[in-house]
């Protein structure tokens, strides 16, 4: 799961504008709150036309806090226990996947970009995200596979 989370932080860093609305949500959220109590002056009596923007202020501060981390766990914290281990061999010109159920072999111009994370790299592809966390590789191994990746698959960009 670390290694989800870790791709993923990745990816919302490249997309600087979402986080910022997200951030802008959870302000306007928290001020649709508080609009009603702050027109009327008083806590008791609250500004009756305004309370009605309660139901979206909750909405606004529900998707303000909606963070990759927190997406990634929704999405794949059922699935991580039931995936097969995988056997990757690497080439100069693809990689081979193998598990119990099949083998599938991406030659490098299968993945549109790499997304860098701290600990793991994540290649995008068609149909989804191959990820290869670091700890899965000796130190020159992680060396000649961030080689073959500066050669063949472009970075992720905005």
């Amino acid at each position: 799961m670390e290694d989800f989370e870790d791709v993923y932080g990745a990816a919302d860093k490249l997309h600087p504008a979402m986080r910022r609305a997200r951030y802008e949500a959870l302000i306007a959220g928290t001020l649709f709150l508080v609009a009603p109590f702050l027109a009327a002056n008083s806590f008791w009596h609250p500004d009756a036309f305004l309370l009605i923007l309660s139901p979206c202020s909750f909405g606004f501060i529900w998707w303000g806090m909606q963070s990759p981390r927190r997406a990634v766990r929704m999405t794949y914290c059922q699935l991580v226990d039931v995936w097969p281990e995988m056997e990757v061999a690497i080439g100069e010109s693809a990689f081979t996947v193998t598990t119990p159920a099949n083998r599938d072999e991406f030659t490098w111009p299968a993945f549109s970009q790499r997304v860098e994370g701290n600990a793991t790299v994540g290649l995008v592809y068609e149909h989804g995200i191959h990820l290869f966390p670091r700890r899965a590789f000796t130190e020159e191994q992680w060396d000649e596979f961030q080689k073959l990746l500066r050669e063949n698959v472009p970075p992720a960009r905005e």
